[in-house]
């Protein structure tokens, strides 16, 4: 496991996976409860990008179309 090289506030937390791309990578501090939630919807969605096959640098324009994808 490499160090993250984001400072956001997600990185502080306590992941299932650490080392991935799986936290919530906002810049606001949220409390503790609702970083957990966006850290929950985030490491969904880059599971699901992750098992699509798609790539890291191109997860934010291909979120948008992914129900199309999949239909």
């Amino acid at each position: 496991m490499v160090p993250n090289q984001y400072w956001t506030p997600g990185v502080l937390s306590p992941m299932a996976i650490m080392g991935k791309y799986y936290m919530y990578y906002g810049k606001d501090f949220v409390p503790p409860r609702q970083l957990g939630r966006e850290n929950a919807k985030r490491m969904l969605n880059e599971l699901v990008m992750d098992n699509l096959g798609t790539c890291l640098f191109h997860r934010a324009w291909a979120e948008d179309i992914l129900p199309e994808v999949i239909e």
